[in-house]
């Protein structure tokens, strides 16, 4: 690991100064002269005074203290070399083991000779959760590592290698392997070369990033399904901001509303509904801004200036990171058709029952009349036929025959056999 490359090189730096230290305090203690020796009588001679008694003893005596310090400094000297040890020990062994328990992370250190040949100086442990493999067997052969790689993105590691040997470049790419057991997994890898010696040495880290992938994948289909559906739909389908100004359609609306794309990006939702409802769609647009869902059954206009009645689910949604209205918007022309069309038969069917010159009512299992003509309610003596509906035989006729009426009405329900000219 770079640690352990920084620890050797801290301790020798540190021994190269001692050495240098020493060696000027020996060529110090060399070199002293007392201060005697220049404060002897000017007609002595120079020899006579150093050979004298005093002399020799204030040089030794010099000398010794110099001596003693340096025996203290180097003393102080080795106790803070031995604590810088001892801290980068305990450092790398704290990296080792923060290495070794990192969740899908494998730390490691990655080195090639100039004949190629590749090995792991270091190894966390994590590379066996990841590959399957265990680590002293990737230590002693490298080649097991690259042997899972994925086919296809070995040119991606090639490369990344070239680039690392050639300018020193960082990798940072991802990479597809198969473990032992044959699944497939990504690996993010990011390292850092640098050159020891003759050597290219790789330090970085391996990190598991299959379950990420897994969830990149979901999303990417659904927004591909969301898509599909989006542009195949034939709703209206929009988009805008908190202002009501169109951010996205969906073709049915360029389509059927006869815009182009460009022109509904320029416009506010406002302008699709005729003139005269402007005011309330502003009011729906400002009313959204609190709610989180509401309707709208205001027709569209198209670009010509035709109306097509929809009905509009509007809820509040998010559009690239931002605050968004959605509005789902269906065509109920059909509907509007179908619903009139039937309007007009129970019309005309409510006709002809009510010229029958006899009674005619429906009720539910309960014996409750639904409906009748106009025949039987004044046989009911009621004015209206609303009047009858809702009521029970017991709110219409005497207790005999309301009895001999429900019992009948469920007799036909059990037999499901049609009862004929049969009098109250």
């Amino acid at each position: 690991m770079a640690l352990m490359y920084y620890k050797r090189t801290s301790i020798e730096g540190t021994n190269r100064l001692i050495y240098r230290r020493a060696l000027w305090l020996i060529c110090g203690m060399v070199t002293v002269v007392p201060f005697d020796v220049f404060a002897a009588n000017e007609g002595s001679h120079v020899l006579e005074h150093l050979g004298s008694d005093a002399v020799i003893i204030s040089i030794l005596a010099s000398n010794t203290v110099l001596l003693l310090g340096f025996l203290i400094r180097l003393k102080q000297m080795r106790k803070s070399l031995s604590q810088k040890t001892e801290a980068l020990t305990k450092s790398e062994k704290h990296i080792r083991l923060m290495g070794d328990n990192l969740p899908s992370v494998t730390v490691f250190q990655l080195t090639c000779s100039p004949h190629h040949k590749f090995s792991f100086p270091y190894l966390s442990k994590g590379h066996e959760s990841v590959l399957g493999i265990n680590p002293d067997r990737l230590i002693k052969d490298a080649k097991l590592a690259f042997d899972q790689l994925y086919e296809i993105d070995i040119p991606l590691l090639q490369e990344a290698f070239e680039q690392g040997k050639q300018f020193l470049a960082p990798a940072d790419l991802e990479v597809r392997i198969l473990d032992t057991s044959g699944n497939l997994k990504w690996l993010h890898i990011s390292a850092v070369p640098h050159r020891e010696q003759n050597m290219l040495v790789w330090d970085g880290f391996v990190r598991d990033i299959s379950k990420s992938k897994s969830i990149e994948r979901t999303l990417i289909e659904e927004k591909r399904n969301f898509q599909n559906l989006f542009e195949t739909i034939d709703d209206f389908l929009l988009i805008c901001d908190m202002n009501g100004n169109l951010l996205h359609s969906n073709p049915s609306v360029r389509r059927k509303l006869k815009y182009s794309k460009e022109e509904l990006e320029e416009i506010n939702l406002t302008k699709l509904y005729p003139k005269h409802l402007h005011t309330e769609a502003c009011q729906i647009i400002a009313l959204m801004q609190t709610e989180q869902s509401t309707t709208c059954d205001f027709p569209l206009t198209t670009k010509c200036g035709e109306t097509i009645p929809v009905e509009m689910n509007i809820f509040q949604g998010s559009w690239k990171n931002k605050r968004a209205l959605y509005g789902v918007a269906r065509n109920v022309a059909g509907r509007q058709r179908a619903e009139n069309a039937l309007l007009e038969s129970r019309k005309m069917l409510q006709l002809i029952i009510n010229t029958i010159p006899m009674s005619v009512f429906w009720k539910d299992k309960d014996s409750v009349y639904l409906g009748c003509n106009k025949a039987f309610s004044e046989e009911c003596g009621l004015s209206s036929i609303n009047a009858v509906v809702g009521k029970t035989p017991y709110d219409l006729f005497d207790e005999e025959t309301a009895a001999n009426v429900t019992l009948r009405d469920q007799s036909v329900i059990t037999s499901n056999h049609p009862l004929v000219n049969e009098l109250h």
